[in-house]
Order: C-alpha cells, then sequence, then structure tokens
C-alpha cells in the first residue's frame, strides 16, 4: 500500500490551548494538502499504512494505530513551543514551524515503523523551492464562439482557499477580465467535491461537481464585455455567496 495522506488534526487534549489549535490546523492545511498530492506519486510502500496523522497534544509523544491503515501519532507540544510560534511574524517562519512539526513527527513514528524519511523530506524541499505555494490551475478553456480564453485557477493559501478566474482573447494577448469567484475556509472539504469539471452551454460556462451537477455558472456574455457575473446555484458555492460574511469572520479569525 502507497502513502496517500499526511495530515495535521485536532483532538480534545489542548484545553486552554483549544484557540491555537484550530488556528494551527487551519494554518497548516494548505501544506498538508500539498503534501498529501506529491507524496501519491512518489509511490512509497507503506504498507499496511496509507495515512500519517499528526495531532499537537500537551502530554506524551505517542503512536496508535487507527482502522488498521491509519498511523495517528500525537506529538507533545510545550507551552513554550506555541508561544514561540505565536510569536513569529514573518510567515515563511511559521511554515518551517510546521515542517519542523511533521518532521519530528515523522523520525518519531520511523523509530517504531519502516518509514521512508527522506524521501517525504524531499518533498519539504521542493515546496520551499516553489516559494510555499500551492496553486494549480483546475481548468482551461478555448470558447471560440465569444472569442475568450478562460483559466480558472487554484489558490490553497495558509489563511483561505480561493477560486479565481481569468479571461483572455484568443491569442491570450488582453486581459478582459479576472476576479475571484469563489473564497473558503482553507480545508479541502469546502471544495474537493464541488470542483471536478467544466462544461459550456449556450451562453454560460458551468463549473461542475463530482455527480456532474453544474453548482456556479458563469455568463459568457457578460465576460465578453469584462464583467464576471456568476450564478452560485448549490454546494458550497451557494452557501459562499449567501454566507459570504460567516466566511470572512472564520477566515479573520486564523488570519494573524
Amino acid at each position: 500500500m502507497y502513502l496517500r495522506y499526511i495530515s495535521i488534526s485536532g483532538s480534545s487534549e489542548m484545553g486552554e490551548f483549544a484557540d491555537f489549535e484550530h488556528r494551527f490546523l487551519s494554518n497548516s492545511r494548505f501544506i498538508c494538502n500539498y503534501l498529501s498530492k506529491e507524496v501519491r506519486k512518489l509511490k512509497l510502500d507503506t504498507s499496511p499504512y496509507k495515512m500519517l496523522n499528526y495531532y499537537p497534544s500537551p502530554s506524551e509523544s505517542s503512536i496508535r494505530i487507527w482502522d488498521s491503515d491509519v498511523i495517528n501519532c500525537k506529538l507533545f507540544l510545550s507551552p513554550e513551543e506555541i508561544d514561540k510560534l505565536n510569536k513569529m511574524k514573518r510567515l515563511e517562519d511559521r511554515y518551517e514551524y510546521y515542517f519542523s512539526f511533521l518532521e519530528r513527527g515523522y523520525r518519531f513514528v520511523s523509530e517504531s515503523i519502516p518509514l521512508p524519511v527522506d524521501s517525504i523530506l524531499g518533498l519539504h524541499d521542493q515546496f520551499r523551492k516553489g516559494g510555499y505555494r500551492n496553486e494549480w490551475l483546475f481548468k482551461k478553456k478555448m470558447i471560440r464562439e465569444y472569442g475568450l480564453y478562460v483559466f480558472l485557477k487554484c489558490y490553497f493559501t495558509t489563511f483561505d482557499f480561493h477560486l479565481e478566474l481569468e479571461a483572455y482573447d484568443l491569442k491570450q494577448t488582453r486581459l478582459i477580465a479576472k476576479d475571484i469567484i469563489f473564497q473558503s475556509f482553507p480545508d479541502e472539504i469546502c471544495f474537493s467535491k464541488d470542483l471536478r469539471s467544466i462544461r459550456v452551454e449556450g451562453s454560460k460556462l458551468q463549473i461542475l461537481n463530482f455527480l456532474g451537477k453544474a453548482e456556479m455558472v458563469v455568463d459568457l456574455e457578460a465576460l465578453t464585455q469584462g464583467r464576471v457575473v456568476v450564478d452560485y446555484i448549490d454546494g458550497y458555492f451557494l452557501n459562499w455567496e449567501e454566507d459570504k460574511e460567516d466566511t470572512r469572520k472564520a477566515i479573520e479569525r486564523i488570519t494573524w
């Protein structure tokens, strides 16, 4: 079995540091998402385990096997370590803190369970060299009838996930319109099933979920005029449109 997931999760153990834990998990999520995607490409045999899950704890570090294929590793975080992170101003320093937490977890697990630590750490270096960015092109589409070349780009950051639309002319020499059409809390649950494919029907560009159902529709007529007009139909997209203030507050809570 190959390693497929690297995650940092929460527990009920942090007590007075519960707010810290919430921010810690949220701010590090974009790194875990990147590592989980990239580690699958390496096809690292970690049989019978497919997931490494770490969580901060005020008590002694330990390992527990969950569902037979998940390694749960509790890692001790002292009040001094928590205070150290809370005082960090530079984002890059915080990212390195998250990396050091994960690396400590890899090495702790490897003391009792075979784990290709160096291969995983290579992904840390890869992420650093990429500027600590977890960004990807979701879809691109040439729409000749409207003279448009549309790009949908995903940005998973330490504070949020957002989907950005860019529309160019067919030669991609002139930017016609650009806007963020969806923003969420930094967690895959907010977008993973809702962003699967796209299709053009009439004057609409539809963004489809994993069932092939349109959840968001972009008006192509308006786009040719430089306006990004979107109808939100279902799923997290509709929830975001209706509850933007709640999303803003959730993101604000973990932004520091």
